[in-house]
């Protein structure tokens, strides 16, 4: 059964590619839009792969022609806004004093507790935030 569903689809589909080499996209695009207006809704008519796979899988029957996406504007997902609730200038402090701290590290310390490419962003970062202070 699966075997003659793929080479059914694959009969299908060079049926499909030889016209579009014939004719171009612009009759497959309408025989799409006769045969299921819904998903031609969906499917980018000016692309052939899609349009030749949309009419391929409402024409094995895959799709359901009539079958209408919902366009729900609630998400499924509950989503939160991450952000900084601290001062600005207290921030700023918070960071100069953990680069003080990082400075007075002896270098074990320091190697073992940033990466070296880490450091370098994290100091060129730093300077920058002290300058705009």
């Amino acid at each position: 059964m699966e075997r003659s569903r793929n080479s059914t689809k694959s009969v299908l589909r060079s049926q499909l590619e030889c016209e579009f080499a014939r004719d171009g996209i612009e009759p497959l695009a309408k025989q799409l839009l006769e045969i299921s207006p819904t998903t031609a809704e969906t499917t980018d008519l000016r692309n052939p792969r899609r349009v030749i796979r949309a009419i391929e899988r409402v024409r094995s029957g895959s799709v359901d022609p009539t079958y209408t996406p919902s366009k729900s504007t609630h998400s499924p997902f509950d989503h939160y806004i991450v952000g900084l609730m601290i001062k600005r200038a207290v921030l700023h402090a918070r960071i100069v004093e953990r680069l003080i701290q990082w400075t007075k590290m002896d270098g074990n310390k320091r190697s073992n507790h940033f990466y070296i490419r880490d450091i370098r962003l994290r100091i060129t970062l730093l300077v920058q935030l002290v300058i705009r202070k």
